[in-house]
């Protein structure tokens, strides 16, 4: 079974949110670092916080933002370059992208800790004990 993500998604609000203070703020509404699956995404996307005094639309605050983004996240000037020049003109306000991301993530979760439930009646717990104590609401 496939991990769930949504590299489209994720690429496309780390690219919104470094192009824009405004874009960040959008998708901090509903995002934090840990909904993001791909490590150089979530890197982005935290060091998009420290980017929001940098405003405007000319291209020095442009290169500005994707300069600090790279030096605060650890990733190459040209990398950031890239998902900012391929998304951040997908960017909506709608919030479609930040909710795609959020599911992806709620499957993540879902699916470890039903992992976490089966493990626990592999090693024996018994039934009734795990469903009682499950993060899970799971009607027998």
């Amino acid at each position: 079974m496939d991990v769930p993500t949504d590299l489209e998604a994720e690429a496309t609000v780390v690219g919104c949110s470094i192009a824009s203070a405004h874009g960040y703020l959008l998708a901090a509404g509903r995002l934090h670092e840990r909904h993001f699956y791909r490590l150089r995404h979530r890197q982005l996307f935290e060091a998009c916080a420290e980017l929001t005094n940098l405003v405007g639309g000319s291209d020095d605050v442009r290169e500005g933002r994707i300069g600090r983004a790279s030096r605060l996240a650890g990733v190459t000037v040209d990398e950031v370059r890239r998902i900012v020049d391929e998304r951040s003109v997908q960017c909506d306000t709608s919030g479609s992208y930040a909710a795609r991301v959020l599911r992806a993530y709620e499957k993540r979760r879902l699916m470890a800790a039903a992992a976490e439930l089966y493990n626990r009646v592999g090693q024996g717990e018994p039934l009734e004990l795990v469903l009682a104590t499950s993060p899970l609401s799971l009607a027998v």
